[in-house]
């Protein structure tokens, strides 16, 4: 460590009249240049077992409350503190990750962070003291070509997205599964989390983080059957493989130890009058411990041919022997589930039926807005929805707030659109309290997505044209994301704990 000294003296007498003696000389650093070098311990780096956007810190020595550090090369100061200095403030160093070790081979992971060139430390604390590792280089390498680069259009001061993640999966269609990948991109539109696809698993349907925001769940969709959820730690060390057999469209974690999630029902033939000859498929809302690879214990808490009010009908012009499941007539076609803001149950909605349930644990519909046989009343009259998609819901004073992709297909000259509504239950009735028609006035065509930002915006994934947008209440775009590849739904998090 090289540093500049200010250096002191004073003369002093023991007594009156007492000759003077030596004088006395401190010296204080008032500058230190800290080398790259310095440290008690140094690390080790290796790709993960199961992401190869993840990597693994391991080192000989300490262990107690670990915390792993992260700067960006070209934003190193050496004469800015580090981690681990008694004054030190974060500044362009960021915790990237942090636990309780037994000692440095189990490691801390290396993962959230864009391609380019780092510098690593790692600060352990076992209640005796702090030990800090050497500074290391570290490269972040380019994710492969399949994996999307996309482009930040507009930034404005008014973006909610701060220093958060955006979670997503490339969408493709079913003869494609080799580029429907989960990935995780920084408010920057960078890349900085990705998996290669699992073939023999099946394209991805639906990517979204587990509720500690320590894994991803991934929904996949293999030929056959055997449909899968995989809980994929984002530290790249864990994946727990789950049976959803038949799973369909979207998944959801319960918080019981649990996975929801959609898959299809038959019927004998003959069930809708329309195509006496077919078999028809509906929708169940089912249930499955995680980890489960038995068929008997998933369990089924809601089947459209056995729960709802009545038979099969055809609902709309999609609904043909064959057009999208093999050797039926699709009935429901629901393609949304997320968790009861309330926490009994599911919000589900089917597309073609163009209805949302509210579905209890179980198995009772509590309410149904749109749609035939619905049973709360609307207090507006402009359009209901149509085809619609969702994925968002959350609980106010005044009631729970759901958000639908609405993209009007079948209108004459379909317009999509952005529709919040209230819901009071109780009364039996719902409002639309805020809607946001497509700025382009264009018609997105399959799925589509819309969440609500903690600061009120509100993100639009416009998925056929590989397009994301950031809305204010009032409609102004303040961030924009373009996309080469479309993107399937979207989930925003303020933080990640890998």
């Amino acid at each position: 460590m090289s540093c500049v000294l200010l250096l002191l003296a004073a003369a002093c007498r023991t007594s009156p009249g007492t000759p003077v003696e030596d004088p006395v000389i401190w010296t204080l650093p008032i500058a230190c240049e800290r080398p790259l070098d310095q440290g008690a311990f140094a690390l080790d780096l290796a790709p993960s077992t199961f992401v190869p956007s993840v990597h693994r810190a391991t080192w000989e020595g300490p262990g107690g409350q670990a915390s792993m550090w992260a700067v960006s090369e070209q934003d190193y100061h050496p004469r800015d503190p580090h981690p681990g200095d008694e004054d030190f403030s974060a500044g362009d160093w960021k915790r990237i990750a942090a636990r309780d070790l037994e000692d440095g081979a189990e490691g801390l992971p290396v993962a959230l962070l864009y391609p380019g060139e780092w510098l690593l430390r790692v600060v352990t604390n076992d209640g005796r003291g702090t030990v800090v590792s050497d500074v290391t280089p570290f490269e972040v390498p380019e994710p492969p070509a399949v994996v999307t680069r996309g482009a930040v259009r507009t930034s404005k001061s008014g973006s909610g997205l701060g220093d958060g993640f955006l979670v997503a999966h490339q969408y493709a269609p079913a003869g494609r599964p080799e580029e429907t990948l989960p990935v995780i991109f920084d408010a920057e539109g960078r890349v900085v989390w990705w998996m290669t696809a699992d073939l023999e698993a099946g394209r991805v349907l639906r990517a979204v983080p587990t509720r500690d925001l320590r894994s991803l769940l991934i929904l996949h969709d293999p030929p056959g059957d055997d449909d899968a959820i995989d809980l994929v730690g984002l530290d790249g060390e864990s994946l727990v493989r789950t049976l959803a057999l038949d799973a369909t469209h979207d998944a959801v974690e319960n918080g019981d130890g649990t996975l929801g999630f959609l898959s299809y029902s038959y019927s004998e033939p003959g069930a809708m009058p329309e195509f006496p000859g077919e078999r028809v498929a509906a929708d169940a809302i089912r249930t499955v411990p995680v980890g489960a690879t038995d068929p008997a214990e998933v369990t089924t808490h809601y089947d459209f041919h056995e729960d709802y009010v009545e038979g099969p009908w055809k609902p709309c012009a999609h609904a043909e022997p064959g057009a999208f499941v093999p050797g039926a007539v699709e009935w429901t076609h629901g393609n949304s589930l997320i968790a009861a803001p309330g926490g009994d149950g599911w919000y589900f909605l089917g597309r073609f039926i163009d209805a949302v349930l509210h579905v209890s644990a179980d198995g009772e519909r509590l309410w149904q807005l749109g749609g035939r046989n619905a049973t709360l009343t609307p207090t507006f009259t402009t359009p209901e929805f149509r085809h619609g998609h969702a994925s968002h819901a959350w609980r106010e004073p005044d009631g729970d707030h759901l958000l639908i992709f609405d993209n009007r297909t079948h209108d004459t000259v379909p317009v999509s659109r952005i529709v919040e509504l209230r819901i009071d239950a109780e009364a039996g009735s719902y409002d639309q309290v805020w809607v946001l028609r497509d700025p382009k006035e264009q018609h997105t065509s399959f799925l589509g997505d819309a969440r609500r930002l903690p600061n009120g915006n509100t993100l639009v994934d416009w998925t056929a044209r590989g397009e994301l947008t950031e809305h204010t209440p009032d409609g102004d775009v303040v961030w924009a994301f373009d996309t080469p590849v479309p993107l399937g739904r979207v989930w925003y998090s303020a933080t990640l704990k890998p």
